[in-house]
């Protein structure tokens, strides 16, 4: 699905088109985004023109339509040029342990690159003493390539048979990060779940959605069968739960304070990296998709972030806040429109922290 809209200058010139790619919009976001533009009255939606502002959201959509968007020339584009390292898994867990080793072990599991060049050397056998962990694919996502280990011999064995096939080992889908499995954690209708958190990066500042979407495995939760992914997986429902909505049983403002004050460090190692536009784009930024765990003691744990968001059921109010946050400022509305704050900002952080404080010391009482 595609649509198209074309600002219109203060001198009636019709030269910038706004371009939604999507591939999951229902009719009812679709017309809600419609709107959007409309309020603002000097948009209106056209069927063709050259791109001036590229906005991607899909699910699955980086290998359909990642060329199409990537050859768009536009003035304004929402993908950032930073060699993928957020979204690689390992990669982010380095850099958050050189930005602050104390932060990272807060925020993130331990984990270990493997290959089949280390494999054997990397772990050992005394890892896995009364600790589980799960091997994850660097390059994999949707929830593929996942097992669950919790013997050292099942983790041989997998690794041996891979390693016996004569593959290429320098290919990208043999690299692993291995990762301190969290079995220890808070549970939404007894099932393990995890929070996908929006994160919007903009022009050196960072701000996270007020809502999250729940995803949710399908079966009860229990400290067992470890390769039962019914159980273990959080990306295997359909859930159409919404953080903190439909989450009156957990700490919400707590957890929603950690994991803004994450993601004010997160922004801080986005900044220390070489980001900049592509060639053809003045103005860049980007909306990515950040898994996270809640502990059995409400504490968060980042689990990975993704370039490829999917935001079903919160598109429209995206969409909205990115209009108003990113483009307004540059190309004004004829009819201002009032923000919907959406969008925390990170720098904000300090004002939720009472939250964190009020819960640990109720909970001391």
């Amino acid at each position: 699905m595609t649509d198209l809209y074309t600002y219109i200058d203060d001198n009636g010139k019709e030269w910038y088109t706004y371009r939604i790619f999507s591939y999951a919009l229902t009719n009812d976001e679709s017309n809600k985004i419609d709107e959007f533009f409309k309020e603002r009255k000097n948009w209106k939606k056209v069927n063709g023109g050259t791109a001036t502002f590229v906005y991607l959201y899909a699910i699955g959509a980086h290998k359909k339509s990642g060329k199409e968007i990537w050859n768009v020339k536009s003035f304004i584009k929402n993908m950032i040029v930073y060699d993928r390292f957020i979204s690689n898994k390992f990669e982010l867990y380095e850099l958050f342990k050189k930005y602050n080793a104390t932060l990272c072990a807060r925020y993130m599991a331990k984990q270990y690159y493997v290959d089949l060049h280390n494999f054997r050397n990397v772990v050992t056998k005394q890892m896995f003493e009364n600790k589980i962990w799960i091997l994850k694919g660097i390059h994999s996502w949707g929830g593929k390539d996942i097992h669950v280990f919790n013997q050292y011999t099942d983790y041989k064995n997998y690794m041996e048979n891979i390693s016996k096939k004569n593959l290429d080992p320098n290919e990208k889908k043999y690299r692993w990060v291995l990762a301190e499995y969290i079995d220890d954690v808070a549970l939404f209708e007894n099932k393990k779940f995890h929070l996908r958190v929006p994160y919007l990066y903009n022009n050196g500042k960072g701000s996270i959605g007020r809502l999250f979407r729940i995803g949710a495995a399908k079966l009860d939760y229990i400290h067992a069968d470890y390769d039962n992914l019914d159980i273990h997986d959080t990306r295997l429902k359909n859930s159409s739960a919404i953080f903190p909505t439909d989450t009156p049983d957990l700490p919400t403002k707590k957890i929603f304070s950690d994991i803004l004050e994450m993601f004010y460090h997160i922004t801080k190692i986005m900044n220390n990296q070489s980001l900049k536009c592509y060639p053809e784009t003045q103005q860049c930024f980007e909306v990515f998709g950040a898994d996270v765990l809640v502990t059995a003691n409400f504490e968060v744990k980042l689990l990975e972030i993704n370039s490829n968001a999917g935001f079903s059921r919160l598109i429209d109010k995206i969409v909205d806040n990115v209009l108003c946050k990113v483009i307004d400022p540059i190309l004004p509305p004829e009819n201002p429109v009032e923000s919907n704050n959406f969008f925390v900002d990170v720098e904000s952080k300090h004002k939720y922290q009472k939250y964190r404080h009020k819960y640990h010391q109720t909970k001391k009482n």
